[in-house]
């Protein structure tokens, strides 16, 4: 009786140890690894090296402020960790002013500022929302201005450089019925505002136009574009035309993606 029962479990035995032999000598059909070391180099070499961006978008997710991002107001501006485009934001809830123009801080480098002609600018943008004003702006367009400020960063009344328009209106406050998530991947009542940059021209691009801030200041004889584009020392984006007036009033704003790109 012991012989017939050890002698069925080693027939049982046979084929299961006849079947981890087999998978264990063909390892490769399970898991196919090259063993070629200059393959292995090459994978080694592609992990360790990231793709060159071409874009840099501050998102305020970290709680930092790449450029110093602000409204040019005294009052300061606080970064929110929920309720931006998406994510974290900057905010300032009492921005005292006729036009906001959210833009870098004076006298800061940054990576938005500097010689956009050898670092190959190609556009620059914005994510506006505005949560509350007092009377109506969404018929103004928003403004890009690039500016040189002379060699004196803070003073800025003989500042010079360009702007351009942009053909989307200003963000209404009026979110529950009027969203950008129609037409964008944008969270409800924020905007996206984009501009190209012809940083490599010699002239003024079509469309945009030279300014002096107080009309005092440095001249801008022909090739001022070039001379700009080589030291733009701040960037602003006007709520509105720079060449108007318009009525003081209080705005609760937010700003996020501050962003800039370039090419390889």
């Amino acid at each position: 009786m012991k012989q017939t029962v050890l002698w069925t479990v080693t027939v049982l035995l046979i084929p299961i140890i006849m079947l981890i032999g087999s998978g264990c000598s063909d390892g490769g059909s399970v898991n196919p690894v090259n063993t070629d070391p200059a393959f292995e180099a090459n994978q080694v070499e592609a992990l360790s090296r990231p793709e060159e961006p071409t874009t840099f978008v501050e998102t305020f997710d970290s709680r930092r402020n790449v450029g110093g991002w602000s409204f040019f107001t005294t009052h300061r501006p606080t970064i929110e960790s929920a309720g931006g485009n998406p994510g974290g934001y900057l905010h300032d809830d009492h921005v005292v002013t006729f036009a906001p123009k959210p833009g870098t801080a004076l006298g800061e480098e940054s990576i938005f500022t500097g010689d956009y002609r050898a670092r190959k600018i190609t556009s620059v943008g914005i994510d506006l929302r505005c949560i509350d004003y007092e009377w109506d702006i969404t018929t103004r367009y928003l403004t890009l201005m690039l500016m040189n400020d002379n060699g004196t960063p803070f003073e800025t009344e003989d500042d010079w450089g360009a702007y351009v328009f942009s053909d989307v209106h200003l963000p209404s406050k009026y979110v529950a019925w009027l969203t950008s998530t129609s037409e964008t991947d944008n969270e409800p009542g924020w905007v996206s505002y984009d501009f190209e940059i012809a940083s490599q021209g010699s002239e003024l691009p079509e469309g945009w136009s030279f300014i002096r801030l107080f009309q005092v200041g440095a001249e801008m004889p022909s090739g001022s574009w070039t001379r700009l584009m080589q030291n733009v020392s701040y960037v602003e984006f006007l709520f509105g035309d720079p060449l108007l007036y318009y009525i003081l009033q209080s705005f609760d704003l937010g700003l996020d993606n501050p962003r800039i790109s370039w090419e390889e």
